[in-house]
């Protein structure tokens, strides 16, 4: 992955610092009444971060579908006084329904403040303060993504080499933060995909007792020389601290998984295909085949939340990496083929189900009609069905299932679901 930290800072941060964007969270009902009643409650963790604040026009959030209930914003980190004061942040959110994610600095970007100081407690009046104005202001329950990337050389809170001092200054931030009386906040860990200079990532875990969510931020980049679509996700997931690690570690901590950033990449690209060009940023580009791989691995690992890096040559839309766009919008679902597929004239003839001994199976006529069923399902949802007239009686009997696996992959959708009926518990397979 990418060695040249400084030109991602300008990239990626420049326009982001003191700005915010939205991001997704979805609850949806949908009642086709005249033929039976389907109320489900849709999750989607997508998310999007336009750079822009929460007031934006966001294309790839209507296109989606979803209706928007995250949005993330990142706290002021030129002085310790600016950045324990959030009301302005806040301000710019008063009155929406957003639930929001706050980019905390652990260390101003200005004087001579260092983790071994935080680690003996010298700051932590400025959280504290921190909290009270988060609680004050609202966001008791806000997610606190703190010292985000530590594992990359750009920050001021630069771990590498330093894995005692940054646990125990978290450790001290965390305590003082949860000392606030009405706080309930949820802290994320969060360093980007590879060691970089920081060697084994599990050393500056703060532990359990010290973190709800474990992250990674993903880019489609490469240093001097992009291998191609194919080869860099297969990188992605197999390179030490890539994907698979993190569903492995947060599976063996028992805590929810985020990407708290993922997206295209800048620099040299040809679309997905390899690129070469020495010492320097290489990516694939406008790479539908990077969205589509990881929208199947999103699915398939219920993530908690993503949110997408959707600003500067990470953009996507109709004008801007059309490609990619279209892929976002065919795998995350979009608005009319939602409302298209479960209004009351489509999903009678779109729907059928069939039982066969102690299995059912539920097909579509369109992939679209099934997607919009499905999209967006994670381990622990439910979907209860009422009505009686649909062709097989036997749905009367059906009552909820619960989904045990969802899995999008490449046009197909597979969703495994636990079926309760009024006498025993089916086992079930929805495919497309």
């Amino acid at each position: 992955m990418s060695k040249s930290r400084l030109s991602r800072w300008r990239q990626k941060y420049a326009l982001a610092l003191g700005f915010s964007a939205v991001a997704v969270l979805s609850t949806m009902t949908l009642s086709p009444a005249a033929v039976a009643s389907v109320s489900t409650n849709v999750i989607s963790s997508l998310g999007v971060y336009g750079g822009d604040g929460p007031g934006a026009d966001d294309a790839l959030c209507q296109s989606t579908g979803p209706q928007c209930g995250y949005a993330m914003s990142f706290l002021d980190d030129t002085s310790w006084q600016k950045m324990e004061n959030p009301s302005w942040f806040i301000s710019q959110f008063a009155g929406t329904k957003y639930s929001m994610i706050w980019g905390v600095p652990m260390l101003p970007n200005t004087g001579n403040y260092t983790l071994a100081a935080g680690a003996t407690g010298a700051y932590d009046q400025y959280f504290v303060t921190l909290a009270q104005g988060l609680v004050s202001g609202g966001q008791a329950n806000s997610i606190i993504r703190m010292g985000w990337e530590f594992n990359e050389g750009w920050a001021p809170w630069a771990a590498s080499g330093q894995p005692a001092n940054f646990v125990a200054y978290w450790r001290q931030i965390v305590t003082s933060m949860r000392s606030v009386p009405g706080e309930n906040f949820k802290f994320e860990w969060n360093p980007n995909i590879g060691a970089q200079s920081a060697g084994n990532l599990a050393a500056y875990y703060p532990g359990n007792d010290y973190v709800n969510l474990i992250g990674l931020d993903v880019y489609d980049i490469s240093w001097g020389s992009y291998p191609g679509a194919a080869k860099m996700f297969s990188a992605m997931l197999t390179e030490p601290f890539g994907l698979n690690w993190l569903a492995s570690f947060a599976s063996q901590q028992r805590k929810p998984m985020t990407l708290p950033e993922w997206g295209l990449g800048w620099g040299d690209s040809d679309g997905g295909a390899p690129v070469s060009d020495p010492g320097t940023e290489t990516s694939g580009g406008d790479d539908p085949t990077f969205i589509n791989d990881m929208a199947g691995w999103i699915a398939t690992h219920h993530v908690f939340e993503t949110t997408l890096w959707d600003v500067n040559q990470s953009a996507i839309s109709t004008t801007e990496n059309p490609n990619s766009f279209a892929a976002a919008v065919a795998d995350f679902g979009s608005r009319t083929a939602m409302a298209s597929a479960l209004n009351e004239t489509a999903l009678k003839p779109a729907v059928s189900v069939h039982f066969s001994g102690s299995s059912a199976s539920i097909t579509a006529s369109s992939r679209d009609s099934l997607v919009a069923l499905t999209k967006g399902l994670r381990e622990g949802a439910s979907l209860t069905v009422v009505g009686r007239s649909y062709r097989d009686a036997r749905l009367a009997k059906v009552r909820a299932y619960s989904i045990v696996r969802f899995i999008s992959s490449r046009g197909r959708v597979h969703v495994v679901v636990k079926v309760s009926t009024n006498t025993r518990t089916d086992a079930s397979t929805v495919t497309s």
